[in-house]
């Protein structure tokens, strides 16, 4: 069962967002907003809020927190994607370990029902279920997929991937020119950023600058904290594969006018 009293979940979603910030920081950047990037782009769902609520919860708490408002959830809007910190009470619950889920819901309430009978974990209301799969398989997963891909010609991912969203990085300190990037992930350089998820966008003069173009170049003007990293604030680099590759997909999918 939730540990979570119906009609106290925002209330609980808060205070335990408050207590786990200082422990989170390093997660505000790379792979979080990544991996729901990759959802997003895979699935056209976007995040309730730019950054995600990443909610702070055990498994049988997500279908009582990542429902709607009106179902006594934290979400605005439906059909979202989102990535939060699992919290284990017991030894016996599953942990997190790169697990996937998804929170549902039933138009008809009779089926719902008994669906939850049957073993789905619900939230309080009945209205939302969760069905997860709280394992990580890396090493069978992804040679699986090249098998499917080369030997069967079977898409492993979504029918059709394109550039939903971007992440763009927002400065936690005051950056100078001539500052450089490294190796996203090293140590504290995920403390320097707050990224978001945003509509995708064609990259280019007076737009922000997809965060993982950052790796690799310096800074060509300050970047104050709370601003946004963007286009003219970067050195371009002359030679960089990624930023062919991004300028080779802009061209496909955000033709200029």
């Amino acid at each position: 069962m939730s540990r979570i009293p119906i009609g106290q979940t925002q209330r609980y979603a808060e205070a335990r967002r408050r207590l786990f910030e200082p422990f989170r920081m390093d997660e505000e950047c790379g792979d979080p907003m990544c991996h729901m990037a990759v959802v997003a782009n895979g699935t056209d769902l976007m995040p309730d809020i730019p950054s995600g609520h990443r909610p702070v919860v055990s498994w049988r708490e997500l279908p009582e927190v990542l429902c709607p408002v009106d179902e006594g959830g934290i979400n605005h809007l439906r059909h979202t994607v989102d990535i939060p910190s699992i919290i284990q009470y017991s030894e016996e619950e599953p942990n997190y370990g790169g697990s996937v889920y998804i929170v549902i819901s039933c138009r008809n309430q009779h089926a719902m029902q008994v669906m939850i009978h049957k073993g789905l974990i619900s939230n309080g209301r009945g209205t939302s279920g969760v069905l997860y799969r709280p394992y990580h398989l890396c090493g069978s997963e992804t040679s699986m997929s090249i098998l499917c891909a080369g030997l069967l010609g079977v898409p492993t991912g979504g029918w059709e991937i394109l550039p939903h969203v971007d992440i763009v990085a927002e400065a936690r300190r005051d950056f100078k020119a001539g500052e450089s990037f490294g190796p996203t992930g090293t140590t504290g350089w995920n403390r320097d950023f707050k990224c978001f998820l945003v509509p995708g966008f064609g990259v280019g003069p007076g737009k922000p600058l997809p965060f993982f173009m950052l790796e690799g170049n310096r800074l060509a003007r300050d970047v104050p904290a709370g601003s946004l990293f963007t286009w003219e604030a970067l050195e371009r680099p002359a030679d960089s594969v990624l930023w062919s590759l991004r300028g080779q997909q802009d061209d496909i999918f955000f033709p200029k006018a």
